[in-house]
Order: C-alpha cells, then sequence, then structure tokens
C-alpha cells in the first residue's frame, strides 16, 4: 500500500533552541509507523531551520552571508544589486546587515528563504528585472548565472515550491493544479483587478468550493497577510505567472497618487479546463467582488474571514478548514442576480464615494466618470461599470478623436459589446 501523509507536530533542537511546529510525515496506512525518506526529513529539517529564523531571527551577519552567497567568481554582490532584487532600499538593507534596524517578518521570510535555498533569488530577479535599468539587469545575471541555468519550466517550478503541502489539509487536500489555477487568473483579471484583490478572489473561491466539496480547486495554499487572505509566496507566484505569459502587472497611481498594481490576463481562458461547479464558486466570487473598493473589500473581510483564520500567524500556511467557519452567505454556491450593469445600489455607492477605483461609462454619450462624480438625480440605467484599462483607454481616444466623435463612440460600443459579453459567460 502507498504511503499516506499526516500532520504531525514536531519538535526540534536547532542551534540549541527547541522549535516547535506542524509538519507532515510519511507513515505506513496499515500500522502507522513513520516511514523513513531522505526527501521527506531533508524538507522537514529545512522547516525546521525555517521556523527557528523566524521566531529567533537572524544576526546582521547571517543576513550579511545571505547576500555575499551570491557572486560573480571574484567578488560577492553589492548592496544595491541585491537590495533591488528583494525591493527594499540599499540604505535598509545595510541597517540590517549592521543590526541598527531589526527586519520586519515578511523580510525576515525572505532572508531566511535564501539562505536555506539560495537559488529562489531567481523568482525574486524575475519579479524585479522588469522595474531594473538594462545596466544592472546585466550586472546582475553575471551573479545569478548558476542558478539561471538551473532554472526549470513555470509548472514545474511552482509544483516543486508547493510541494510540501501536495495533499494536506494546507492545499486543500489536493495537488497544486497549475492550469485550473491559470484558468482562474486569466478569468479573474479580466477587469484589471489589482494584486490583493486577485489575491483574495482566489482564497475566496477556494474555500466557498472547499466548504461544499471539502476539497479545493487550485491546490495552493494560503496566508494571513496584513491586507487580507493571499496564495503563500504571492508576489513569487505572480512574478513565475508573469514571466510565463499568463499575466501582465501594470502600476498606475491612484486618485490620490498612490502606486497601484493592477493584474492584466495574456491570454482567453478556457471554460472546458475546469467542472462547471468549479466555473460556477468563481464567476460567483467574480461578480461578488466586481465593483468593491479596497475600503469596502477590508470591511467585507472583517465579516467573512473565520476567527480562526484571524488569529492565524502571519505568512504561515492556513488549514482550508477554516472553509467550514464561513458565513452561510459564503459557504452556497449562487449565481443569482450576476450583471455586468450597475445598479441603481451601485450608482449609489459610487456616488457616496464608499467604492473607490470604481469606473463608469455612458453607452450612449460616450461620458467618463469616476464613482465621485456622480452628483444630484442622475438616470443610472445608461451607465455601466468598466474596468480600469478600459476607463484609461477610452480617456486616451477621447483626447485623441474628441467626445462624441464616429471614432471614439465605435470604441464605446465595442467596450458595451465586451461588457454584454462578459455577462453571458
Amino acid at each position: 500500500m502507498e504511503p499516506v501523509k499526516t500532520e504531525t507536530q514536531l519538535t526540534y533542537n536547532v542551534r540549541g533552541k527547541e522549535v516547535t511546529f506542524l509538519a507532515q510525515q510519511l507513515v505506513c496506512p496499515v500500522c502507522e509507523s513513520e516511514i523513513a525518506n531522505d526527501e521527506e526529513d531533508n524538507r522537514i529539517l529545512k522547516t525546521a531551520q525555517l521556523q527557528y529564523r523566524l521566531q529567533h531571527g537572524m544576526t546582521g551577519e547571517e543576513i550579511r552571508q545571505v547576500r555575499q552567497q551570491y557572486t560573480n567568481g571574484k567578488q560577492p554582490m553589492s548592496r544595491e544589486l541585491f537590495s533591488q532584487l528583494i525591493n527594499i532600499s540599499k540604505s535598509a538593507l545595510q541597517k540590517n546587515e549592521d543590526e541598527v534596524n531589526t527586519p520586519s517578518k515578511q523580510l525576515l521570510r525572505v532572508y531566511a528563504d535564501l539562505e536555506l535555498q539560495p537559488e529562489l533569488i531567481v523568482h525574486y530577479f524575475k519579479l524585479q528585472e522588469r522595474h531594473m535599468s538594462a545596466k544592472d539587469v546585466e550586472k546582475v545575471r553575471t551573479f545569478l548565472n548558476p542558478y539561471l541555468q538551473q532554472a526549470q519550466s513555470t509548472e514545474q517550478l511552482l509544483s516543486d515550491h508547493y510541494a510540501p503541502f501536495a495533499l494536506t489539509e494546507q492545499s486543500g487536500y489536493t495537488r497544486l493544479n497549475v492550469e485550473k489555477l491559470k484558468q482562474m487568473v486569466l478569468y479573474f483579471t479580466r477587469r484589471g483587478p489589482v494584486q490583493h484583490q486577485l489575491g483574495i478572489m482566489l482564497w475566496l473561491a477556494d474555500m466557498r468550493y472547499f466548504s461544499q466539496e471539502t476539497v479545493g480547486i487550485s491546490g495552493l495554499p494560503y496566508t494571513r497577510t496584513s491586507v487580507g487572505p493571499a496564495p503563500l509566496d504571492y508576489r513569487l507566484l505572480l512574478a513565475h505567472l508573469e514571466h510565463a505569459g499568463i499575466i501582465r502587472i501594470d502600476e498606475t497611481a491612484d486618485h490620490n497618487g498612490w502606486s497601484v498594481q493592477h493584474v492584466f490576463p495574456e491570454g482567453v481562458y478556457d471554460k472546458d479546463l475546469l467542472a462547471e461547479d468549479e466555473w460556477e464558486v468563481i464567476r460567483w466570487v467574480d461578480e461578488e467582488l466586481l465593483y468593491t473598493s479596497y475600503g469596502e473589500l477590508q470591511n467585507r473581510l472583517t465579516q467573512w474571514v473565520p476567527a480562526a483564520w484571524k488569529h492565524a500567524p502571519l505568512l504561515q500556511p492556513v488549514s482550508y478548514k477554516v472553509a467550514m467557519e464561513l458565513p452561510a452567505g459564503l459557504a452556497a454556491a449562487s449565481t443569482e442576480g450576476v450583471s455586468n450593469h450597475p445598479s441603481a445600489d451601485h450608482a449609489t455607492k459610487a456616488r457616496s464615494g464608499n467604492t473607490a477605483m470604481t469606473y463608469y461609462m455612458n453607452i450612449q454619450t460616450g461620458e467618463l466618470r469616476t464613482q465621485t462624480e456622480f452628483t444630484g438625480n442622475i438616470d443610472y440605467s445608461d451607465w455601466i461599470n468598466i474596468p480600469f484599462y478600459d476607463y484609461v483607454g477610452l480617456a486616451k481616444a477621447e483626447k485623441e478623436h474628441g467626445q462624441p466623435s464616429a471614432d471614439y463612440m465605435d470604441l464605446v460600443r465595442s467596450v458595451y459589446r465586451r461588457s454584454q459579453e462578459d455577462g453571458e459567460e
């Protein structure tokens, strides 16, 4: 009989300190005794070492050694290049190395991951490459050449990265299904959500489906972050998907001037690659969050997220079993009320300013408005909600062709037709 994985609380002595953590071990299904396996033992040892770092921190010298392990054969990587790769300032890195400042939990996780798995630096390089100068990119390649030569396909990299959680309660008792994940991402990004909103949509779809079928859709593990639920190692996941040409990430400024990163699809989703009950949940989540701003989303999360999730450690995988505590309205799929047109409720919310980053187009005149520009008594029946990228495109076309020129109105009708097609999916 095939060995099975079981979750066990383990205690290891790491550098004179006891570290207790949950891990999956291979056991015999008959006698329930542990089965020796070098690969599993190595993974558990790395988990123990990672937990030690997260619980006890790292010295400045240990952080410096993480950077200096990347060399071009003559000298270690500079602070300037390394700080760009992990997306912090050079001064912040120097203060961590000199022990002037203690790194945040998120940054400590980055240092610890790179200490235990130096090859992960390739993922960070893929994420930051487009933000770096051509000169710095070439410099980085000379330091990472051995790791870049070992780079695998996106599917294999993701499967290997999340393999420790396969078939456990942290993955919804299934393996990572990269193809299903791809379809979910392509569908959810049609309207250009911001990064954290996409992460929440993926989480809600997996949890909602798990509450019905006791199995997840994607097989992704999820974690608690400061802005809500997100896939574990979310930035690395997005970097892989972008590198594979599945998504693109556009950085824009919101109406307050803050930098916002929107995620857009670089392909078309395929309905045939997921089961109908999976699509039903995915469509429900898409419509539920379509008109939701950051502030409103945070208010909803306060009501939606189970208590067990709220008290889970930051950046640690959380069991799918928390899905059983979802509010009744989230735990039963329904596609009632699906619409791509802003009802009076949506327009009223827009007028009151409760849905920041929501954009509208008048299908008769082509006029564009944001939620804050609705004032007085308006006939909302001619207005439809449009994604951010359409709003930007229309605004550029309006300047070029004038409103309501024939060319501009052709574009307006094209946006309207696409919104109707989305509603008929």
